[in-house]
């Protein structure tokens, strides 16, 4: 957990915690794939009743807005293999791209990893079943909506400038 909570070298948390340095890379990865077996079927985009929740949360500043989106770069070393080398990304290190959106008191509603480091927030975005689901009307129905001077709104991500208008 010390590993995910500040994104450190193997050899610092093995050194912080007096074991091996394979020894503390062996638990990362089982401590990861554990809680990534567990969550990865509970972190989903809220619908329903749950969603009006979530859009209540932000209404006072944002209304209609759905949640927030951003990407995170999370270091790893480089891969093995031919493709290796997609991992670097723009801030000179290898990395995966881990795409989230949280709600107005910051609780994850969606996450998305395992996207090569090289690739940017918003192709992470475009490729990622959130976009499916929205584009399809899945997640944000119409009856969700609401006429704002004239113009019919749905409910919306709010992101950084790599996301675009969607």
């Amino acid at each position: 957990m010390y590993w995910l909570a500040t994104g450190s070298y193997f050899r610092s948390v093995a050194h912080h915690f007096g074991i091996g340095e394979s020894t503390a890379h062996k638990y990362i990865h089982r401590t990861v794939r554990v809680l990534y077996n567990h969550l990865r079927n509970q972190v989903r985009f809220p619908q329903g009743e749950e969603l009006h929740r979530v859009v209540g949360g932000f209404s006072q500043h944002l209304p209609l807005c759905a949640g927030s989106i951003d990407g995170c770069l999370i270091p790893i070393q480089m891969p093995k293999g031919l493709f290796g080398y997609r991992y670097y990304c723009y801030k000179k290190f290898y990395a995966i791209l881990l795409l989230g959106v949280v709600d107005s008191d910051g609780r994850f509603l969606y996450v998305d990893a395992y996207k090569d480091g090289s690739m940017g927030d918003a192709a992470a975005f475009n490729k990622s079943p959130l976009v499916k689901a929205i584009e399809n009307g899945d997640i944000f129905q119409e009856a969700m909506g609401r006429t704002v001077e004239g113009i019919f709104v749905r409910p919306y991500l709010v992101g950084d400038a790599a996301f675009g208008l969607l």
